[in-house]
């Protein structure tokens, strides 16, 4: 029985394990050139906030990227053009955070499918 949970244990660590590290931020990308051009000419802390949104954005950080995005249309001092700029980001990285759940349920699935299918080719003691 202890040889057959470290086999499940090691199967399931290691399928979880490719599956996270097999696709950084789940593959997926937003297009924030429409953001960046809305605030070219920004006042300087709202640029700043707009520049760590983005940046967010670019290296999959999608908590980090809504933080700065909601904080970004608290902001009363946007134009219309840089509000529609920052809920259309905001709404393409909610999408993005959607899709990498459902591949992190699959991989998770096809884990939990695998460990108890490699349990059951064990050897009976």
């Amino acid at each position: 029985m202890k040889i057959s949970a470290w086999i499940l244990t090691a199967v399931v660590a290691t399928t979880l394990a490719l599956v996270g590290c097999g696709k950084s931020g789940g593959g997926e990308s937003v297009d924030t050139s429409a953001l960046q051009a809305s605030f070219e000419s920004a006042e300087a802390s709202v640029k700043e906030s707009a520049e760590k949104a983005i940046a967010a954005v670019k290296s999959s950080d999608w908590a980090g990227a809504v933080t700065e995005l909601k904080k970004l249309l608290e902001d009363a001092k946007l134009t219309a053009e840089q509000q529609h700029a920052v809920k259309d980001t905001l709404a393409k990285v909610q999408s993005a955070i959607g899709k990498v759940a459902g591949e992190v349920t699959e991989g998770a699935e096809k884990a939990i499918d695998d460990a108890a299918k490699a349990v059951k080719e064990l050897p009976k003691p």
